[in-house]
C-alpha cells in the first residue's frame, strides 16, 4: 500500500501543477489578446474618427448648399414680387390682393437673403417648441399629402 500511496501523491502533484501551468498559459493568452484587442480598438477608433470627419465635411457642404439655395430662393421671391407689382393692376380687390402677396413675397425673400437657412431653422424650431400640437398635425397632414401624391404617381 505504501507504494500505491506514493504513486498517488506524485500523481496528485502532477495534477496540481497542471492547473497552474494552464492558468499561466491563459493569463499569457489574455495578455496577448488584450494587446490585439487594444490594436483593434485603436483601428476602430481611427476608422470612427475618419467617418466623423467625412460626415462633418458632408454636413458642411450640405449647409453651404442650403444657404446658397436659400439666398437664391430669396432673390427669386423678391423678383417675383417686383414682377407682380408691375403686371397686376393697383386698383380694386385684385390690386389689393396682389399688393399683399407682393409685400409678403418681398419680406420673405429679404428674410431668406439676410438671415439665411440657419436662422430660419432656429425660428422653425422655436415655433414647433411653442406650438407642438399644431406642428404634429401639420406634419401628419404633409405626410398624408405626400403619400397621396406618391401613390398616384405609381399608378
Amino acid at each position: 500500500m505504501g507504494k500505491h500511496n506514493g504513486h498517488r501523491s506524485s500523481h496528485n502533484q502532477n495534477i496540481s501543477s497542471q492547473p497552474d501551468q494552464g492558468l499561466k498559459e491563459q493569463t499569457h493568452a489574455g495578455i496577448g489578446g488584450t494587446s490585439t484587442q487594444s490594436h483593434q480598438e485603436e483601428q476602430s477608433g481611427a476608422s470612427l474618427q475618419g467617418v466623423r470627419e467625412i460626415a462633418g465635411n458632408a454636413a458642411e457642404v450640405a449647409k453651404q448648399q442650403a444657404q446658397a439655395g436659400a439666398t437664391a430662393l430669396g432673390t427669386g421671391m423678391r423678383n417675383l414680387a417686383s414682377s407682380l407689382r408691375e403686371h397686376v393692376p393697383n386698383d380694386g380687390v385684385m390690386g389689393t390682393a396682389a399688393s399683399n402677396i407682393a409685400e409678403t413675397l418681398e419680406r420673405s425673400g429679404n428674410y431668406l437673403q439676410e438671415e439665411g437657412i440657419n436662422h430660419l431653422m432656429d425660428d422653425v424650431g422655436r415655433l414647433i417648441r411653442s406650438n407642438p400640437l399644431p406642428a404634429v398635425c401639420i406634419s401628419i397632414g404633409i405626410g398624408f399629402l405626400a403619400a397621396q401624391i406618391l401613390s398616384r404617381s405609381e399608378r
